[in-house]
């Protein structure tokens, strides 16, 4: 009561599977096997259909027999022994060996499951990193297995191609970051250099205000600044310094030197006559005091003489 599928075999040039399965009266009686067979070229059209990237490739393997039924590119899987045409006609078709085929993918896939799984029949799903000819690869194996068919599907993509969408579009996320990157900072320094210029030109005039530089005052200029707070600031300090220019320029100037010069002579008098000067003032002090308290002594006594 044997129902499955048959080895490839090879007949007329060309590999074949034949499904059998055995065929039985209402009663339970055995009347006879029913086959159909099944050429496999259609595998190969599946896989032509499939419009894989150039540099990739695709193959499915016996994985009982280990040799390969189709692939896409294709290959030449059978050579006709000692005859001619299509069918081989007066001559023995046999199937190509894998290492016979002489194709570096396949030489590597073959390598990569003997020696990850031992056997095909144990290759287990999953995505390998293999290398074809110096080149990466992604190899994705997935074994099919249906009643006694043991096959596996073989997927070969060159991780450069895979990945050159991902590599295109981090470049432009990279460019785009470092574009908004670089426009914040020619826009921070911008408007630094403008927050700091009109700040400048006023610690400039602060200091020409502090020593009443008449010629300096007279050439204030305060560029104008973005800031509302800066503008006004800049343009209050402009008035005061005009104005105090203006000051100092019909006041006589002997007003400053004469209090300048107070102000030094008064220092060196402290300076080298501390403790005399000391003295001077307590004692006129005294005296002051004592004057004080005299008056009201006088006025008192005056007051008792005229009662």
């Amino acid at each position: 009561n044997f129902v499955g599928w048959t080895d490839q075999y090879l007949w007329f040039g060309r590999f074949w599977l034949t499904h059998s399965t055995g065929v039985y009266s209402p009663g339970g009686a055995f009347l006879g096997v029913a086959c159909v067979d099944m050429e496999l070229g259609f595998l190969n059209q599946i896989l032509v259909g499939l419009n894989l990237q150039q540099g990739n490739s695709i193959f499915i393997v016996d994985a009982r027999a280990e040799s390969v039924v189709a692939a896409f590119p294709p290959l030449r899987l059978i050579q006709c022994v000692g005859g001619t045409g299509v069918d081989c006609d007066g001559g023995t078709p046999q199937q190509v060996s894998p290492s016979d085929l002489h194709n570096p993918s396949v030489d590597s896939i073959f390598s990569t499951a003997k020696s990850k799984f031992g056997t095909w029949i144990a290759v287990r799903p999953g995505l390998l990193s293999i290398t074809v000819q110096s080149d990466p690869y992604f190899c994705a194996m997935m074994p099919i297995a249906q009643s006694n068919i043991r096959w596996t599907v073989v997927l070969l993509v060159e991780q450069n191609v895979l990945l050159a969408p991902i590599y295109a579009k981090t470049k432009v996320v990279l460019g785009t970051v470092f574009g908004i990157t670089g426009a914040f900072v020619v826009i921070s320094l911008l408007f630094a250099y403008a927050l700091a210029k009109p700040l400048r030109a006023l610690a400039e005039q602060m200091g020409a205000l502090s020593s009443l530089d008449a010629a300096a005052l007279a050439q204030a200029h305060f560029p104008h600044s973005m800031l509302t707070e800066v503008s006004t600031l800049t343009q209050t300090f402009v008035v005061l310094t005009k104005c105090l220019a203006e000051y100092r320029k019909f006041m006589p100037e002997s007003l400053f030197t004469k209090e300048e010069s107070h102000d030094d002579e008064a220092l060196a008098d402290a300076e080298g006559s501390g403790g005399e000067g000391k003295g001077k003032h307590g004692r006129s002090g005294s005296a002051s005091s004592a004057e004080k308290m005299v008056k009201p002594d006088h006025g008192s006594s005056s007051d008792g003489s005229s009662r």
